[in-house]
């Protein structure tokens, strides 16, 4: 099933439905010009996916190469993104994984002037622009993209190629670390934390999902290039975690992270652990530059 907008100048849509479970349901964005910006919000009546795609990965669809955004909800999303180039996109509502019908309402907004991603999300574009062009100096990858979305929580996740931050997790940082440079670091980490589990796929590695394997091969490139104390300012966070929170937000979804204690452990016995890095030799040298395989081969 699917259904058709085409935008000029600026235009909104709102589409609602009911997407059968084992199925998906498809919004065009047609014509939208190189470096139009679209913000899209999905409200969900329970657990769904949301992908937004071009031509490309449409014609080959379910594989795909670079989505331009991937997301889960079971209530409520908000994203927002310029697009790279001129021509038609797709939004999808995937409940290929679902066993119940999901009702949705879906309020998209494309817009040929760029200026509202000016700004802050400019600025935050640019240096996350930048972050993938120092760590491609070091290693072998194929293109990251980073998202801002609003979330209803302050957390991270990823997707295929694609890095989402979400809007809320700033503010949650700040308040439990209250401190701007610790809540800096803990980004840092979530925000290298995701991009491993986009590089671990990448690189055909088969525990790529599992998120104490991503904590630790977070900590190994953290204590590779000498910032081993953002590890441990990660690890200061989740021990300030309230664990009645995470033990009813486990009772009531499935949730596969450890509990925020046991990660903040895990992050003190790897930095204590002299044969970390050398662990991982046989996963990491074989995606690494020439430059740094010289330099430490120095």
């Amino acid at each position: 099933m699917s259904a058709g907008a085409s935008f000029s100048k600026e235009q909104s849509a709102s589409i609602s439905g009911t997407v059968e479970p084992g199925k998906v349901l498809t919004t065009r964005l047609g014509n939208l010009p190189k470096g139009a910006h679209v913000s899209i919000r999905v409200d969900a009546s329970g657990d769904i996916s949301e992908l937004l795609i071009d031509q490309h990965d449409f014609e080959a669809f379910p594989k795909l190469k670079k989505p331009l955004f991937t997301g889960q909800t079971s209530d409520r999303l908000s994203f927002a993104l310029r697009v790279p180039k001129s021509g038609n996109y797709f939004l999808i509502i995937d409940n290929r994984d679902g066993a119940e019908a999901r009702e949705f309402t879906l309020a998209v907004t494309a817009s040929a002037d760029v200026s509202e991603a000016s700004g802050k999300v400019a600025k935050a574009y640019r240096e996350f622009d930048k972050f993938e062009e120092n760590l491609r100096q070091y290693f072998i990858f194929d293109d990251v993209k980073f998202r801002f979305a609003r979330c209803g929580t302050g957390s991270a996740f990823s997707g295929e190629n694609t890095v989402v931050l979400c809007t809320e997790l700033g503010s949650r940082l700040q308040q439990t670390m209250d401190d701007k440079q610790k809540s800096r670091d803990v980004l840092f980490f979530i925000m290298l934390h995701e991009i491993g589990h986009v590089l671990l796929k990448q690189w055909g590695y088969p525990f790529h999902d599992n998120e104490e394997v991503v904590d630790e091969f977070t900590t190994v490139f953290l204590v590779m290039f000498g910032q081993s104390e953002r590890a441990r300012t990660q690890a200061e966070f989740f021990s300030r975690l309230p664990p009645d929170l995470e033990f009813e937000q486990k009772r009531d979804r499935d949730d596969r992270h450890p509990l925020s204690v046991q990660r903040a452990r895990n992050i003190h016995r790897w930095l204590d652990n002299p044969d970390l890095v050398r662990r991982w030799q046989k996963i990491l040298v074989p995606q690494m530059q020439t430059a740094l395989l010289e330099a430490l081969h120095r």
